[in-house]
Parts: C-alpha cells; structure tokens; sequence
C-alpha cells in the first residue's frame, strides 16, 4: 500500500548553476564581476547550445512561484555567506552574540535574528555593494541530458519585473505556468542610471515562446503525460547559501518605464468602430479587475479583432462571433450584455485552443 503523503512525492536534484557574468582580473590582479549578454554554462549545456548561448528551451516544474523563483532582499558576506534576507517588512538576520550587530569577518559566534527590514532605506542596501534584490529562478532544461533543477541568480530589477510579469502573463492564457515549453532569453536594454542621468546598457532575463497557442497546448499535455498520475514534484530550496558577485547584474540598474506602469483597457464607449451588434462582446473591464481564469488572452483577442475588421474581415464581426460560440462552441445561456472575457471563460481549454487558431487564420 502506498504511504499517502508520501509515495507519490518526487523530488527533483539541483544540477547546476547557470550565470550572466564571469570574474575577470585587473591590471593589479584584482578580481571583479563583468557583465555578459550570454549565458555562461557549464559543459554539458554548452554541447546542446554552444559556449554563448542567448536563450534556453526551459520547463517550469511546479505553479508555486515560491518554489521556481522566490525572490528577496538579500545581504552576502565573503566569510559568513549569506547573513540577511527579508521581504521589505521582515528580514531574517545574522547576528554577532558578542556585539549584537551583524556578523561579519570576525564574528566567532553568530545567531539568526528576526529583524524589521527596511528594504530600500536600510543602510546595507544604500551602501551600493550590500545588500540586493536578488531572484533565484530554478527550471528544468529538457534538452540536456539529466534529470533535475538548474538554477540562476539575478539582481537585476527589471528581470525580476519581466520574469513576474511573463509568468503572469502565461498563467492569464493557460490558467497554469508549470510544463510549458519556454525559452528564458538573455537580451540587451538600455536603462538610465538613477545616480549619474546617463544610458547604459544591462542584460536582462525575459521568458519567451515562438509556439501558436494551439501547439503549445498539445505540447504541454506531452510532458505532463510522461508524470505518472497524482505525482507531486518537490524542488530542491534555492541554494543562496553563497553568492558569485559574477552572477549579478551591475549597480545602479532601476525600473524602466511602461514596464512598470498598467493602463487601463479601452471601454466600448471610447472606440468609434463597433456597431451596436458587437457590444455585446466589447464591454471591456479595466486592467485592475482582469481575471485570471479566463484560458485566453483578452486583449489580445480583442486587438487582433479590431485588426481584422479595419481589413473589412467579415468572419469577426458581433453577429458572426456570437454565432461562432453559439453553433460551434455551444456557449450555454444568452450573450446579450456579456463582455468578451465573461464569453472566453465558458470555453473549454480545448475550445479556447481552437477560436485562437481559428483567428489567426482570418
């Protein structure tokens, strides 16, 4: 009999750490951190990519974000490794039991702490070469022979935001992240440091897929068969036990942009187009209340309609679409004042695979 709770646990080894960075000597022999716009691999990835690679074909294994890429303010020491992390509110601390401050090169004896965190405004991260936000994304690279977790460590802000917001992104179509083939990219942005006014140039992480939606859906389904049912994944806690300066972006990196910014999607009343038959698909909600549960993209749909109407497509107009959902979907129960995303979510996953294939062919 299987143990319940435990019999259908696997859990899944660390195989390696994947950088952005390499350390390189100066003129006096001193060692520092220079920034990369490829990937530094070990061996056995660079025989399936090459030395240089630019982007990864990667699995997320588990939903928990947690888990796959938790992310915190933390503080390293060269002798104590890592000696602080927290959230912005609360930081677990290491602490000297002689002097009752942080460890550091002398410490002989040190305890963790549970401390306020001050985030941005504590003196550790003002300091420049302290304390960083630092997100340690952990993926399966199903190319690579092996069976296990690769890790790779970023303090680059505007990573964090793409990883965050492309992972958002992903689950708004396919109500999941986990078991989807990705490509995590390393590309090249320019930014203006907050410090000097001036542009420069970072290498920040984004997740990528070149697939149609109904491709990645099949594909998708390939690698969860090849779990064995009920099976539940464990990954291996990020080891930020130490922290190769190497493998961090460079100082002085902040936010860009749009980025960071969410706008408002179009009402119906703001557009001149739609005649009174597509209002029941156009009733827009602001971004501030977009559901999650929906299978595809709302505005995506919705842009890419407008696009085939300006073209005189006739196959999307309001009559048609509510005849579509109607006849080949067998949408239940009246469509009369729903708005687009109210309509997607009675669509099964299968159907939603469908319509999105469907409107890339008009």
């Amino acid at each position: 009999m299987p143990i319940k709770g435990l019999t259908q646990v696997r859990r899944l080894p660390r195989l390696g750490k994947i950088k952005m960075g390499v350390k390189v000597k100066s003129e006096k022999g001193v060692e520092h951190p220079q920034k990369t716009d490829y990937f530094v691999v070990p061996p056995e990835v660079a025989e399936i990519y090459g030395n240089k690679p630019k982007s990864l074909d990667i699995l997320l294994p588990v939903e928990d974000e947690e888990k796959w890429a938790p992310q915190y303010y933390k503080l390293y020491s060269a002798t104590q490794g890592l000696v602080c992390r927290g959230d912005g509110c609360a930081a677990t601390r290491l602490i000297d039991t002689a002097t009752g401050d942080r460890a550091h090169r002398a410490t002989k004896e040190a305890v963790k702490k549970e401390v306020v965190c001050e985030g941005r405004k504590c003196p550790d991260y003002i300091s420049k070469d302290g304390c960083k936000e630092v997100m340690s994304l952990q993926f399966i690279l199903y190319k690579v022979p092996g069976m296990g977790i690769w890790q790779i460590d970023t303090s680059s802000v505007n990573s964090i935001i793409n990883i965050n917001s492309c992972s958002e992104y992903i689950r708004a179509v396919f109500g999941k992240v986990s078991w989807i083939p990705l490509q995590l990219t390393i590309e090249s942005k320019e930014v203006q440091n907050p410090e000097s006014g001036k542009r420069q140039t970072v290498y920040v992480l984004n997740l990528r897929n070149q697939m149609t939606l109904l491709d990645m859906v099949e594909t998708t389904r390939k690698f969860q068969a090849q779990l064995p049912a009920n099976t539940r994944l464990l990954l291996p806690p990020a080891d930020d036990a130490t922290l190769d300066p190497g493998e961090l972006a460079a100082d002085g990196e902040e936010p860009e942009g749009p980025e960071m910014v969410e706008t408002e999607e179009p009402t119906l009343e703001q557009t001149t187009e739609e005649t009174e038959s597509d209002r029941l698909f156009y009733k827009l909600e602001s971004a501030s209340t977009k559901s999650t549960e929906s299978k595809i993209d709302t505005r995506w749909v919705v842009s890419t309609i407008h696009e085939l109407r300006k073209k005189g497509c006739t196959t999307v107009t309001g009559n048609a679409l509510a005849d579509r959902f109607l006849t080949k979907y067998h949408v239940n129960g009246p469509l009369e004042g729903l708005s687009m995303k109210e309509v997607l979510v009675k669509l099964t996953p299968d159907q939603a695979a469908d319509f999105c294939k469907w409107l890339n062919e008009q």
